[in-house]
């Protein structure tokens, strides 16, 4: 790619332009979805934020605005339910965040040089990624009804 930053989210290959993310298309599909950008930033920008809203300015571009001040400590600080990426051309970074609660959470995608991000483990089969069942994963969900930490019932999938 010519900006030499490959990320794959949400099932679409994407260098800057970022065209999906947790299943909503970024131009307008999907009501809680929304993004920004500035020469050196495009972020992608999926749920609601809870404060620092203001009828003129979108969640994403408060979003944007709290990563330029204060880089990814910035983003860590919003509240509300969400999911962003952000990519940064000038630092060559791809950042993936949740909120703290992991209301929405994102699922990472890591096996033979392939890595990607989505909103759910199965999404990555709907991609054709090739999947093994994780057996550690699925004790503890018959032990305790989920996957402890990061883990979850597939071997190349964890939580973010």
């Amino acid at each position: 790619m010519e900006s030499g930053i490959h990320v794959i989210v949400g099932g679409s290959s994407a260098g800057l332009d970022l065209p999906r993310f947790g299943g909503f298309g970024v131009g307008g599909a999907g009501p809680l979805c929304s993004r920004a950008s500035d020469p050196a930033c495009r972020l992608v920008f999926e749920g609601v934020l809870a404060a620092g809203r203001r009828a003129e300015r979108s969640d994403a571009e408060v979003a944007l605005e709290a990563y330029r001040d204060r880089g990814v400590a910035g983003i860590e600080e919003l509240d509300g339910f969400f999911r962003l990426v952000v990519v940064d051309s000038r630092e060559r970074a791809a950042w993936i965040v949740c909120d703290p609660m992991s209301t929405r959470p994102v699922y990472l995608y890591r096996a033979d040089g392939v890595a990607a991000a989505g909103p759910d483990p199965l999404f990555f089969r709907d991609c054709g990624l090739p999947m093994r069942l994780d057996r550690q994963g699925l004790y503890q969900t018959f032990r305790y009804y989920h996957p402890v930490g990061r883990r979850t019932l597939l071997r190349e999938v964890t939580r973010a």
